[in-house]
């Protein structure tokens, strides 16, 4: 479902909405709007590749908050405004724009990881929890 979503829109998005040949919305001849045209059809083309990424994030990241551990999706916050950063900063100089268009889905890998630690870490220590007083009450004979 993840991965059909993104790669049926993105040929919808470039035949369905193309730019006027002669001038754009905003006055710019054809070459310029030919160049913005291009810069966001690679955009696209990187972001809607990996959105299942940003899937898993948002699954955990409100799994976490709905279970009431709210510092673990706020670590995760952090690592991807960091990574953003560095992506930006270090990947712009290196890569030019399609550096700057890896600089999310990169954040999100980086979220992705704290946060799924986070999660497995949390449903384990509940689990242990859970065998651990259901042994107890078993063991002493109440039940």
């Amino acid at each position: 479902m993840f991965v059909m979503a993104p790669t049926a829109t993105f040929p919808i998005l470039t035949r369905v909405l193309p730019l006027p040949s002669k001038i754009d919305a905003f006055g710019a001849p054809p070459m310029l709007t030919n160049a913005a045209k291009a810069g966001a059809l690679d955009y696209l083309a990187v972001i809607s590749t990996l959105f299942v990424i940003l899937g898993f994030l948002m699954i955990f990241r409100n799994t976490l908050q709905g279970m009431g551990k709210a510092v673990i999706p706020m670590i995760s916050s952090i690592v991807e405004l960091a990574l953003r950063a560095f992506a930006a900063i270090y990947l712009a100089a290196k890569l030019g724009y399609i550096g700057i268009c890896y600089a999310s889905p990169i954040a999100w890998v980086g979220g992705s990881a704290v946060v799924s630690g986070g999660y497995f870490w949390v449903v384990r220590r509940i689990g242990c929890r859970y065998l651990y007083n259901r042994r107890q009450v078993t063991v002493r004979g109440r039940r």
